[in-house]
């Protein structure tokens, strides 16, 4: 890239912490591309232990982290709108020029891309959530990017972009070392995710685990009830779900590990469990994370696999008696679901999905 760097502004629902999703990983893309990269954390209110109006400060992915607090509660709309214009045309001083690219992961609250003012505008869906149709169409969103077509609603009139989950290179960095365990030894299950955000059937895994006593269960991944990535309405019940399951002996929680050390400790599982508690599942970013490292994964049904085979096992039914008898049948055929084959394929079609080469396809198809 020759010249001016070009400024894009990432707006997330997710605040920029140790645990990494899709638009933490675009921004770090985007920013070993040659973008300069700012990155929009939640707006934080009046509870927020942030004392400053806004701050700028620059991560070590040299990504610029903005944080702006409002000294009032959030159902001040009119007035915080106010002081969110004033903050914006602040920052755009500081920055001394708009931004090319505004690009809105936050599906809730679109609608603050209105107060920007850039070139191109992207609304990136990811998630089934409902989404006012006629509020999108108001907002000069000039692509929406997305994972299927089950999550755009027919009468959305924007240009739409198809993409995928991506790798990161993180994952890509690590070198795989297959090995296949001496025999006898307990299989190791891991599950990998955000164990807050009410995804995981958590009642299901502790059934999984107390009826196979002589297997071990890996958790990696957020239990950290003060971590801002949770499932507020259903937190209570969640921590209970995850106490229960940590009486069981042959469990073990290794939490928000390192992005560097992630794929490490992943690999030390034979295979992985993924029992979704959603109604509808159309894919989810740590799949082609955990496809990536070769192992048999056994999991609720995803759309966006239902015509691949040997990448994921989906159970008969979602509930225990269906995952235990599938989680048995690969243990106990494990050497066919563990093959090089198997492994080979599953490693080549993550690798296929890196997020660099996501973003370059995404970049291109908005002539970047």
């Amino acid at each position: 890239m020759m010249g001016r760097k070009k400024k894009i502004l990432i707006i997330s629902p997710q605040s920029w912490t140790n645990f990494f999703n899709s638009k933490h990983h675009y921004s770090i893309g985007l920013s070993n591309m040659g973008y300069d990269v700012y990155f929009l954390n939640p707006l934080q209110y009046l509870n927020s232990k942030q004392i400053l109006l806004y701050k700028i400060k620059k991560n070590k992915f040299k990504i610029n982290v903005i944080n702006i607090k409002f000294f009032l509660p959030s159902f001040f709309n009119q007035i915080n709108n106010f002081f969110l214009k004033f903050f914006i045309i602040k920052i755009s001083s500081i920055l001394r020029s708009k931004f090319d690219i505004v690009w809105c992961f936050d599906e809730k609250n679109f609608q603050i891309v209105n107060l920007f003012k850039s070139k191109k505008k992207i609304l990136q869906i990811m998630d089934p959530i409902k989404i006012n149709i006629g509020q999108v169409n108001k907002v000069d969103f000039n692509y929406i990017i997305s994972i299927s077509n089950k999550l755009i609603d027919k009468n959305i009139r924007k240009k739409i972009i198809y993409t995928n989950h991506g790798l990161s290179k993180y994952f890509l960095n690590y070198k795989l070392n297959k090995k296949n365990k001496k025999k006898n030894q307990n299989k190791i299950i891991g599950l990998y995710g955000n164990f807050l955000s009410g995804r995981f059937d958590l009642n299901l895994v502790n059934k999984l685990i107390i009826s196979n006593s002589n297997l071990f269960f890996f958790f990696f991944g957020n239990i950290d009830a003060n971590h801002p990535y949770k499932n507020i309405k259903k937190k209570k019940q969640i921590l209970s779900d995850i106490e229960r399951i940590k009486l069981n002996h042959n469990v073990r929680f290794f939490g928000n590990l390192s992005q560097n050390v992630l794929a490490k400790k992943l690999d030390k599982c034979d295979l992985f469990i993924y029992p979704s508690k959603l109604k509808k599942n159309i894919d989810a970013h740590k799949l082609v994370e955990l496809i990536y490292l070769g192992k048999p994964i056994v999991t609720t049904k995803f759309q966006n696999y239902s015509n691949s085979s040997d990448l994921l096992y989906f159970t008969e039914n979602h509930n225990f008696k269906s995952f235990d008898l599938k989680l048995n049948h690969v243990i106990k055929n494990y050497n066919f679901y563990n093959s090089y084959q198997l492994y080979k394929k599953r490693k080549k079609f993550a690798l296929n999905r890196n997020y660099k080469k996501l973003i370059a396809e995404i970049l291109k198809k908005i002539d970047e």
